[in-house]
């Protein structure tokens, strides 16, 4: 599976973005890296189906895992559950989001801390490749996150 990486990056955009106006920081990264839901068949913020997903998890070698289509009303929201190690993910989420839930995952730590977003670095890097994984460190930059990669096991 490629990725197109067409989507216009520049610092311009972190001018217009106001992390205060999401939910945390991390959020505000992604909108600055990642962009409006595009539905050109190669960007990362495509929608993905479940079997999409699952394929995704088996080839990082994470099987233990449980992606299922959301629950709850309102589609446009992902979740992972710690306790149940369930990924809920939205049908109109792409890849990206499923590399924050599966780094929920992998971190074993709740929020996003800096260990967090190291290792969703290291799963961008690993399926989106260098390109939107520099884009997202630079992102994280620009709204003044730090990232931590000490504790990350490599992935396939």
């Amino acid at each position: 599976m490629s990725f197109n990486s067409e989507h216009v990056f520049d610092e311009e955009m972190s001018r217009g973005i106001d992390p205060q106006r999401f939910q945390n920081k991390t959020y505000a990264a992604e909108w600055i890296c990642f962009g409006k839901s595009v539905l050109e068949k190669r960007h990362p913020s495509r929608p993905i189906t479940i079997t999409e997903a699952n394929q995704i998890a088996y080839s990082l070698g994470i099987y233990d895992v449980k992606i299922v289509p959301t629950y709850r009303k309102d589609t446009r929201r992902s979740t992972y559950t710690y306790g149940t190690k369930t990924i809920h993910l939205s049908p109109k989420h792409g890849v990206y989001i499923l590399l924050h839930e599966l780094a929920h995952h992998t971190c074993g730590q709740r929020g996003h801390t800096k260990l967090f977003r190291g290792h969703y670095l290291r799963l961008v890097r690993n399926v989106l490749g260098d390109e939107w994984a520099d884009r997202l460190k630079k992102s994280f930059t620009l709204v003044r996150l730090s990232y931590d990669f000490s504790a990350i096991p490599r992935v396939k």
